[in-house]
């Protein structure tokens, strides 16, 4: 899934937030505690235990920062047979930042057969993380 949002800063002051990922429970509706699992400024290899509320039950995931530059950002999560990724494009306007975000679930081994049952929740949920991410960095 992949959707566009314009905010009104810099664009260094929004590729920082989006490294920093320490604002994850503000956006992402299912995320409930994260914490940042290595110090110092946001770089690749970062990494961040994220908890999510599941439909019965709490789990982690980790994410990891394995891409970052001025313009984009790529984060990953793998947990047993799924992996998320989360890529961030900005482009700097005159006086706001484009963000191009582009959200993937790669789903692995017998997962793959409940593609069509994930499907609409995910880009669901991918859609109103989105929505979020933009209201927030809006602040």
């Amino acid at each position: 899934m992949t959707r566009t949002v314009a905010v009104p800063k810099p664009l260094d002051a929004v590729t920082d937030r989006l490294a920093g990922f320490h604002n994850v429970t503000v956006w992402h509706p299912r995320a409930v505690c994260s914490v940042r699992l290595d110090t110092g400024p946001a770089r690749v290899g970062s990494c961040w235990r994220v908890w999510l509320r599941g439909s019965r039950a709490r789990f982690a995931v980790v994410y990891t920062l394995v891409r970052r530059g001025r313009h984009w950002i790529t984060l990953t999560a793998r947990r047993g047979l799924f992996t998320v990724t989360l890529d961030y494009a900005c482009t700097d306007l005159d006086d706001a930042t484009e963000v191009h975000v582009c959200v993937r679930c790669v789903l692995r081994g017998p997962a793959i057969l409940l593609r069509p049952l994930l499907t609409g929740t995910f880009t669901a949920l991918a859609h109103n993380a989105i929505a979020e991410l933009g209201r927030d960095l809006a602040d």
